[in-house]
């Protein structure tokens, strides 16, 4: 999930100038796509939840053992505030109206680009990330139609 928001980033802005230019069931199609994309931040919000938890777990017993370690605060409070906006923004994506609102998107992506740094060990990593979030993004687009909860789906009533 790490290569995630860069492929979010690259295809929201895509995707997002498209749906200027595209008329008709394209457009619903493009729509659809944005929205999946949105819930799949979600997702990957809630991976760096964990990986947050893992480094609270990590620290603790070394930080345990130093009676006399003390931090600037200073240092902390910028990358505290980023790495939460990257945690807690995308839990608007929870919404259904949200999901297929297109400047709550631009505004999220445009977060994303100035706060994500990328993290390569090699090409074939890179390789591999990609084809994990083909494979996320298809289950999620599937169950999204399975439960009728895509833009495009009108329910009946």
């Amino acid at each position: 999930m790490d290569i995630f928001p860069l492929l979010y980033i690259f295809l929201q802005l895509i995707l997002l100038s498209s749906t200027l230019f595209v008329r008709g069931i394209v457009k619903e199609y493009f729509i659809n796509i944005v929205a999946t994309l949105n819930l799949i931040l979600f997702f990957n919000c809630l991976y760096l939840i964990r990986v947050l938890i893992g480094l609270i777990q990590f620290f603790r017993p070394i930080l345990r053992n130093t009676n006399e370690m003390q931090f600037s605060t200073s240092v902390f409070v910028e990358p505290t505030l980023r790495l939460a906006g990257m945690v807690f923004l995308p839990f608007v994506f929870l919404f259904p109206a949200a999901r297929k609102n297109s400047k709550i998107t631009l505004l999220i992506c445009i977060y994303t680009i100035f706060n994500y740094t990328p993290n390569f060990i090699s090409e074939f990593d890179a390789m591999l990330k990609c084809f994990f979030c083909i494979s996320v993004f298809t289950a999620t687009y599937s169950v999204l139609w399975l439960f009728q909860k895509l833009p495009s789906q009108k329910i009946a009533e």
